[in-house]
């Protein structure tokens, strides 16, 4: 297992190096390429950002943690990385003007922050019933779910939730789905994630992007339905 996971590092060193080359072949302008370089380099550091704090929050209790909270390791981790900084490099390269790039970017955080709900939630119903411990749960990250249940729940819940360890089993798992349905968790977070599509489709539909609502919504599509409150009936 050790060795895979050196040959991992080595071989993805190999790969970034690989990309940044390829990524200085590109043949634009030597200033846009340096622009969106830096926006692609300054997303892995917020990755890795979001990252540590997700980290640091783990340690602790979901007391003193708000929902922006939340949003800010999801922004830092996903959202930056994975859909801000291809979409400002991208428009970068092509000579985007300012208002288009600022744009992009918030478009990005919000499409980030759907995404992380998405593969929250999907963590849940892809463990449901079954004897695997999601890892989310096992590493103590602090979700939406965890945060919505948390400040929702009695004290019995909270309780339940800090005593959640490596160690929990299928059955307390199933206990804490059954704890996120009955107080309104998945159906908060499908909320919050429609939320950010819709205000991600306002962004990307506005006039200085010239493009067709309809071919924005075909983009945006596979996202926004990944999850519905019908799959989320985890419980029955």
């Amino acid at each position: 297992m050790t060795d895979a996971r050196n040959l991992a590092l080595v071989y993805s060193d190999i790969l970034y190096s690989a990309a940044v080359e390829a990524f200085l072949e590109i043949d634009t302008e030597p200033q846009k390429k340096i622009n969106a370089l830096k926006t692609i380099i300054n997303a892995a550091i917020s990755t890795g950002s979001g990252q540590f704090l997700e980290l640091i929050y783990s340690s602790g209790s979901l007391q003193n943690l708000g929902l922006q909270d939340i949003y800010t390791i999801y922004d830092l981790k996903t959202a930056r990385y994975t859909f801000c900084g291809p979409l400002v490099a991208g428009a970068q390269l092509a000579g985007a003007a300012e208002p288009v790039l600022s744009a992009l970017y918030q478009a990005g955080l919000y499409l980030g922050r759907a995404y992380q709900i998405v593969d929250d939630l999907m963590e849940c119903f892809s463990t449901a019933g079954s004897s695997q411990i999601p890892s989310d749960i096992a590493e103590h990250r602090k979700t939406i779910l965890m945060w919505h249940l948390y400040h929702h729940g009695t004290p019995k819940i909270r309780h339940f939730i800090e005593n959640l360890d490596r160690c929990c089993t299928p059955l307390q798992v199933s206990k804490l789905y059954c704890m996120f349905d009955k107080a309104g968790s998945f159906d908060f977070a499908i909320s919050e994630k429609n939320k950010f599509i819709h205000l991600a489709l306002n962004i990307l539909t506005q006039d200085i992007f010239r493009m067709q609502p309809e071919l924005v919504k075909d983009i945006i599509t596979e996202i926004s339905t990944m999850c519905t409150i019908e799959e989320m009936s985890l419980t029955k």
